[in-house]
């Protein structure tokens, strides 16, 4: 099985990938093989640098480009697979031609979500509340097919949970899912 997760900024896209982990499941991550082509390029990775790396490959590349190769860097897998952090619309659509894909939604309250990066403390998330609004609104709606459409992918997904409480209410909607999905396939 595959599942694809597509979230907003700090709603618990790594919470979900964790459980996933713990039950098996192999992961990958778009934002991860971003940032490494902006560490062979020596660019810092902050997110205005994955945004503008990102839209660039789908514009140069296609706009499944990414989703495309780190499938095919995970086709030799027998396990279970998780790929993070999808955020285009071409993504979704080419993870939904497959066999056994789940997509998943994961988004919270913009306050919430806020407190959590700064709690996250990663390199990315040294910003200001106002800063945060301003880049999630480059990567929430866009309507070319190259740019992130967070919201839109959202949409798509077979599965959204709403993150707004703790880890465990989280592992709790999940469990529901993934056991009954596993059960079934």
């Amino acid at each position: 099985m595959i599942i694809g997760i597509v979230g907003t900024n700090g709603s618990g896209k790594g919470s979900v990938v964790d459980y996933l982990k713990e039950i098996g499941f192999i992961h990958y991550s778009v934002r991860a093989f971003i940032e490494n082509l902006l560490e062979k390029e020596g660019i810092f990775p902050s997110r205005r640098n994955l945004i503008m790396k990102g839209n660039e490959l789908r514009k140069q590349k296609g706009a499944d480009y990414i989703i495309k190769e780190i499938y095919n860097k995970s086709a030799s897998e027998t396990s279970d697979i998780v790929i993070e952090s999808i955020r285009c619309l071409a993504e979704i659509t080419f993870l939904k031609k497959k066999k056994d894909v789940l997509i998943f939604g994961v988004d919270a309250n913009t306050k919430l979500r806020f407190s959590r990066i700064k709690k996250r403390n990663s390199n990315t998330d040294h910003i200001s509340y106002d800063s945060f609004i301003k880049e999630e609104m480059l990567e929430l709606s866009n309507v070319s097919e190259f740019k992130q459409n967070i919201l839109g992918c959202i949409s798509k997904a077979d599965y959204v949970f709403y993150n707004n409480g703790t880890k465990e209410e989280l592992n709790y909607q999940l469990d529901k899912v993934i056991k009954n999905k596993l059960v079934k396939l």
